[in-house]
Formats: C-alpha cells, sequence, structure tokens
C-alpha cells in the first residue's frame, strides 16, 4: 500500500506500506530554512509497518533510506558547499511504555505530545543528520579565503615569549 508524507502515526490508526518518492526540499519548511539555496529534492525510500512481535502494542517500525545532495553553508569560507547525504532509518515509532518491546539495534521515537505525520518524523531524521560544520572537504576548494587559512596554517603559531600568560611564571615563586 502506497503511503504519504501527511499519513500519521498513531496508536489509534497504524499505517503501513511504501513510500517511494522525490520530495522537492520546499516541501520541509526546517530542512528549507537550513540550506542555503532550497532547490533540490530528497529521495525517501521507507517501508511502515508493524513490528514483529509486538502485538498487541503499538510499536511501528520505519525503515529505509533517505538521500540529497543539500546545499549548505560551508563554515571555512562562508560559500555553499554541496554535502550528499544518505541517511539510513531504522526507527521505532511507540506508544508510552512499549519502549522495552523495540530491539536494540532501532532507534526509539515515542509518541509523548500525541501523533506524528511520516513527513514530520522524516524531516527531523535529515535535519538530525546535516553535519554540525559544514565544509568542503579540501581547504582548496574554499578559493582565496582556503589559500590565506593554508597560509596561516604554515606559519608558526606563538613563541613562548608572546604567550600571556608567561609573565605569570615569574609570579609563581
Amino acid at each position: 500500500m502506497p503511503l504519504a508524507l501527511t499519513d500519521l502515526l498513531s496508536p489509534d490508526a497504524p499505517v503501513q506500506g511504501e513510500l517511494r518518492v522525490s520530495v522537492p526540499i520546499l516541501a520541509w519548511p526546517r530542512l528549507a530554512a537550513a540550506v542555503q539555496e532550497p532547490k533540490g529534492a530528497v529521495d525517501v525510500d521507507v517501508k511502515v509497518a508493524p513490528l514483529p512481535g509486538a502485538s498487541g502494542s503499538f510499536v511501528t517500525a520505519v525503515v529505509g533510506r533517505l538521500s540529497a545532495s543539500l546545499p549548505l553553508l560551508c563554515q571555512r569560507c562562508l560559500e555553499t558547499v554541496r554535502v550528499e547525504m544518505e541517511q539510513e532509518l531504522s526507527l521505532a515509532v511507540t506508544a508510552e511504555g512499549c519502549e522495552q518491546l523495540v530491539p536494540d539495534q532501532m532507534d526509539v521515537w515515542p509518541l509523548t505530545a500525541g501523533p506524528v505525520s511520516l513527513g514530520e518524523l522524516l524531516e527531523d531524521e535529515l535535519l538530525l543528520a546535516l553535519p554540525l560544520v559544514p565544509m568542503h572537504a579540501d581547504p582548496a576548494d574554499c578559493g582565496e579565503m582556503g589559500e590565506r587559512l593554508d597560509s596561516l596554517r604554515g606559519s608558526e603559531g606563538p613563541t613562548r615569549s608572546d604567550n600571556p600568560f608567561a609573565a605569570l611564571k615569574d609570579l609563581k615563586r
């Protein structure tokens, strides 16, 4: 059964099926705000089904993959850098009190504030997978700023006499 990003994951109306779609970045407002240019798409390939062995309890497995090429801000040169993302999903969406039914290899997503849409859950996973400090892999790709940083790295660091705490050494006596 095909799913949609708007399908709700909740104990009241558990859903199951597959979702294979390319979703524009603009469809996810928080992700669109985190990237430099909200152009492009995220490839979604997920399966949602009740977790085997959890009969009588609400535990839904969300397994699959998200992939995208996201334009982020390089923290070295402050220019756009394309970051290739491949996020594997192995989540268990659970009602409160059912966390112990989840296998160790799966991440737990407890429903504490009511139902969550599949789209919100996937957007959260993408946001969590974003690099903390996106940078070009090679400083040479940073252009002029990368060259400046390389020249600064090549120079020697502060000498002992430049150390602002060197004067404290005499006070120790």
